[in-house]
């Protein structure tokens, strides 16, 4: 379709909460791809599934709270069936952890590095 735009996604996040408590700047390092869907990990930690012919969201989940210094910076990880996301804010005292998501946005498993 010559490169024009079919869908476009905008985060709702409290970016006067969020903003404050990044360790590395407002970035984001990407999406990811998995089962149809296109997966966004929000700064705010929240990780959102979204469909990918419509932008639609399909689930979405927030993991852990910036009031607390916790945010979320890298791209979330597809391996077979599972997604995985971190948590960033170690300067703040959050307890790092790995958590693990089906594709339909069930938990697996959260498994903490400290």
């Amino acid at each position: 379709n010559d490169g024009a735009i079919k869908w476009k996604y905008e985060p709702k996040q409290n970016y006067d909460e969020t903003v404050p408590v990044m360790c590395c700047d407002t970035v984001n390092r990407g999406l990811s791809y998995g089962d149809g869907k296109i997966f966004l990990n929000q700064a705010d930690t929240t990780l959102v599934a979204l469909d990918m012919e419509s932008g639609e969201v399909v689930w979405s989940d927030k993991r852990d709270d910036p009031k607390v210094g916790a945010t979320s910076t890298a791209a979330a990880h597809v391996f077979k069936d599972k997604i995985i996301v971190g948590i960033s804010g170690g300067e703040f005292g959050v307890r790092g952890y790995v958590q693990a998501y089906d594709l339909d946005g069930n938990v697996q498993y959260k498994a903490y590095s400290t």
